[in-house]
């Protein structure tokens, strides 16, 4: 059996406008981390809603692309594929502009993002070591992203993956693409 669980992005939350239109159109299993912390404890906490039991999609927008590349990277499930959307390549460039007070999009909830865990995101999974792993992923990457630099993240996930470049911006919300996406890189037929 194929689990699908889709990582959230940055000032985000589960229960968002991405993870809300794809769980209407997949069996989703939304997971969720807390902005404020370190990346590692990020990690642990993920892998700890994950059932280790089923092979896994891992989806992820943003910095919840790098959270499923890293996941997709662990040994928390046997086979494990991804589907990154606009996915964060440098997460520690692309956040530290907003180390200070922010307050989540989807919960309001206020909290401090410190320089140490911006910092944190230097100690990752190295993806290019893991290229011998032949993970199976899929790359989504925006052509108008007004966060992310596209041409950045398509020489990063160059031979790491099949990058389809698609029509839109940052917040990418062809959830029909993404399902159907998704379902393919699971081999579920709808």
């Amino acid at each position: 059996m194929t689990k699908f669980y889709y990582v959230h992005g940055f000032n985000s939350f589960k229960g968002g406008s991405t993870g809300k239109g794809l769980s209407a159109l997949l069996p989703l299993v939304e997971l969720h981390y807390d902005c404020s912390k370190p990346c590692k404890e990020n990690m642990a906490f993920l892998r700890g809603q994950v059932d280790s039991s089923c092979d896994a999609v891992f989806i992820g927008s943003s910095l919840g692309g790098f959270y499923a590349s890293q996941l997709s990277c662990s040994d928390i499930v046997t086979r494990a594929k991804a589907l990154l959307i606009n996915p964060a390549v440098y997460p520690e460039k692309t956040i530290s502009k907003y180390i200070g007070k922010n307050t989540n999009f989807v919960t309001g909830a206020m909290y401090e993002l410190t320089r140490e865990t911006v910092d944190s995101y230097k100690e990752r999974i190295d993806i290019a070591k893991e290229k011998s792993r032949e993970i199976p992923r899929i790359i989504l990457l925006s052509d108008k992203d007004e966060v992310l630099d596209a041409n950045e993240a398509r020489e990063f996930w160059s031979g790491f993956g099949e990058i389809r470049n698609v029509s839109g911006t940052h917040r990418y919300h062809d959830f029909d693409n993404i399902a159907r996406t998704a379902m393919e890189l699971g081999g579920v037929k709808k």
